[in-house]
Formats: C-alpha cells, structure tokens, sequence
C-alpha cells in the first residue's frame, strides 16, 4: 500500500512548528484575512488552536496537503472538520490515530485566483460533528 500519491502533495508534521513561535501575532494575523473570506471569519477559532503551522500555495491551481496529526495515549478515531469547506476541503472527516504514533491528515486547497492570504482552522471532536476540542492553524499564502 504505496503512501505515495505526492505529486501535488506535500507530507508535513503538524508537530514540525512550535505554537509559541507564532502565538505573539496569531490574533493580529487572524483578523487580517478576514477582508478576503467574506465575513467566514467570525466565530474562528472555535477552540484555541494547538498548533500552528505556515504554508505556501500557488496561485491558480487547487493542491493536496498532508499533515501528521500528532496522538499521545491510546489509539483513537477523531472527527475533522474544516472552518471554510468551501475553500479547505477534509479528505477524510474521520481519522484513525495510532496508539502513541500519527494518523495522516489529507487537506485539498481550491484554486485561488490571485495572491493573498487566508487563514484556516482545521477542527478535532470525538464526535461527528460535535464540539472541537483542538484545532490547527494554517497562515496559507497563495502566491505567483
């Protein structure tokens, strides 16, 4: 079983970068994109984002991230959700989380027609479609 459909994918560990690098600008950064994503920013985050990570997308094509999702204790199944699934679209809304280990987390970014910046929470229940109890950031510049 190849885990290798990375074509226009990347693999990137949700644990790679730290929340505390980023948490001194996370509020002034999250209200800035909020010119470009009509309003869909209120009520984000629903939960305070346990990690944070940066990434960088080309402009005029739709691409596949992969990010680990990091599980301490016993093997889980989690629900995901996206905070705009119009524009950040789950792969799988339910994953499956090794004990101690990471469950691989699919995430297809739509197309965007010029360069800007969004941001994005990826959400975690126990339940399908329950209350969050951990979220990801991900600050996406789409550029040239």
């Amino acid at each position: 079983a190849a885990d290798s459909d990375d074509d226009s994918s990347e693999d990137s560990s949700a644990s790679d970068k730290s929340a505390a690098s980023s948490k001194s600008s996370s509020s002034k950064s999250s209200s800035s994109s909020s010119g470009s994503s009509s309003g869909s920013e209120t009520g984000h985050p629903r939960v305070r984002p346990s990690l944070v990570q940066d990434l960088d997308l080309p402009v005029g094509q739709a691409k596949v991230k992969k990010l680990a999702y990091p599980n301490e204790g016993a093997a889980r199944t989690v629900y995901v959700s996206s905070s705009h699934p119009e524009e950040m679209i789950v792969r799988d809304e339910e994953l499956d989380l090794p004990e101690d280990g990471a469950g691989k987390l699919g995430l297809q970014f739509q197309e965007q027609d010029e360069e800007c910046d969004k941001v994005f929470y990826v959400y975690f229940s126990k339940t399908e479609g329950g209350k969050p109890f951990d979220c990801i950031e991900l600050r996406v510049a789409f550029d040239e």
